[in-house]
């Protein structure tokens, strides 16, 4: 019964992890036995949507099994939790776009471009804290005033959307798509605006008297700026989307993928390209030479690790469709 898979799947993930696995196995049990005491031992595939369909949305089923929440009324945490993500989402572009303005108007450099940069995921954090803080406060008085009130955020579920799930045994992590959100658009927008940060950086290792056998061609650099920018839009798209949708469809996968071979092509294309890097004596030895210490090696290491992950998603979208 892959429709009741995929169900028991979407209810698992609004569940908390700790005892997960229990609580998906007591609903399939629950559900097979209603389902064969209602529409009998072979029941059509048409049974089991109605079946599904009056047990209720996976949300709905989710809070009624899993949420053991005291604090905040459970007809009110997920309602908690979106407003929480939009604070962080408000406040990370807030912070980041007095950043950028800070750019052109105080026009740091060095040290103190660096000290301004780290600032930002400080502040973010600090006004996060102080903004869910609060948020909480009013959430606690809502939940003594209205404790039986509940508010089902998936009301308008039907059994279709079941039908774009695939079934996998991996949990998506929410705050690793939320870090990714925050930090892609701030290191995309300190490349595009300073790329000069990395020969800042060659400079900062040469004083720590390690010697480089090559530093980057700024100017070839630059003409990839627009690249790293369609990659960074794509990144931040992926995980806005993973974050809305919670489950991890075909389609993500398939775009997990093409991000992928994306961001190899571009390695493998500044990897080859001879006027990219500057030899300290105009020579390039070969790798695992003295030549390849500098920027080159930060590109080496970037192919390795993408040409593993590549493989990974390529095993696991094979998987799928087995």
């Amino acid at each position: 019964m892959l429709l009741l898979d995929k169900y028991i799947y979407a209810i698992g993930q609004k569940l908390p992890l700790k005892n997960r696995k229990e609580i998906q196995l007591e609903l399939e049990s629950l559900l097979l036995d209603e389902i064969e005491a209602t529409y009998g031992e072979n029941p059509t595939e048409e049974d089991i949507k109605k079946a599904i369909t009056s047990f209720g949305s996976p949300w709905k089923v989710a809070k009624e099994y899993g949420n053991n929440q005291d604090v905040i009324s459970p007809g009110f945490t997920d309602l908690f939790f979106i407003i929480s993500k939009i604070i962080v989402g408000a406040l990370s572009v807030a912070f980041v776009t007095i950043f950028i303005v800070g750019l052109f108007t105080k026009n740091p450099s060095g040290l103190e471009l660096f000290k301004e940069f780290i600032k930002v995921p400080f502040n973010i954090i600090q006004a996060s804290i102080s903004g869910i803080g609060f948020l909480t406060i009013i959430f606690i008085i809502l939940s003594r005033v209205f404790r039986n009130k509940v508010i089902d955020i998936d009301e308008d579920w039907t059994i279709k959307e079941l039908e774009t799930i695939n079934l996998s045994p991996e949990q998506e992590s929410k705050i690793e798509a939320v870090i990714a959100i925050v930090l892609i658009p701030i290191f995309t927008a300190l490349i595009v605006l300073y790329p000069e940060i990395i020969q800042n950086l060659e400079n900062l290792f040469e004083k720590s008297t390690l010697t480089l056998g090559n530093k980057i061609n700024l100017e070839v650099f630059k003409t990839f700026i627009p690249v790293f920018v369609v990659q960074g839009i794509l990144e931040v798209s992926y995980h806005v989307a993973l974050l809305k949708k919670e489950i991890k469809t075909r389609s993500f996968y398939i775009f997990e993928l093409a991000i992928a071979i994306i961001g190899l092509i571009v390695t493998v294309v500044i990897l080859q390209n001879k006027d990219m890097f500057i030899y300290k004596n105009g020579i390039d030895a070969g790798l695992f030479t003295h030549s390849t210490i500098g920027f080159k090696v930060f590109v080496l290491v970037g192919l390795i690790s993408g040409i593993g992950e590549l493989i990974s998603k390529i095993i696991k979208l094979i998987k799928l469709n087995s």
